[in-house]
């Protein structure tokens, strides 16, 4: 169209290291929570990103794409937790969830086993808002959900 600017299509990704996530879909639902029983945080899975202290966390736009990011390093107390998690579930999807609604969901295709990840498919502000919730994760013990 003449004039006006074409936007790509975000596409939810998780990255670690060399590793890619392709995503199963990007949903912007509740996963079966409701009210009360809702999960309050930012979730992996059933890894809560928030179990082990603030997490080194930044927004920022991918260099190629131009596309919103979140570049995450986890604690020592998390690496090995989410390396079982993510060995456990390889071909798999593996939800990301903010609060009890699913920001994007990747297919698990190897271990995260270095503790960084990406996340992508994200709009700008949802970015920063993740970044600021994991940096701000009060000290805690790790812990998942059943």
């Amino acid at each position: 169209m003449k004039g006006s600017k074409m936007r790509p299509n975000l596409i939810p990704v998780l990255l670690a290291s060399a590793l890619c996530f392709f995503p199963a879909t990007l949903a912007a639902q509740a996963v079966g929570e409701t009210g009360a029983t809702a999960k309050k945080g930012i979730w992996i899975g059933n890894l809560d990103l928030c179990g082990a202290g603030p997490v080194k966390a930044t927004a920022s736009v991918e260099a190629l794409s131009g596309l919103p990011i979140v570049n995450i390093t986890l604690p020592a107390a998390l690496r090995d937790a989410l390396a079982k998690m993510t060995a456990a579930n390889i071909g798999k999807p593996l939800p990301i969830r903010v609060d009890g609604r699913v920001v994007s969901e990747p297919h698990v295709n190897e271990p995260i086993l270095g503790g960084e990840l990406q996340i992508s498919g994200v709009d700008q502000a949802e970015a920063d808002r993740i970044a600021a919730a994991l940096q701000s994760c009060p000290a805690e013990t790790a812990r998942t959900a059943g």
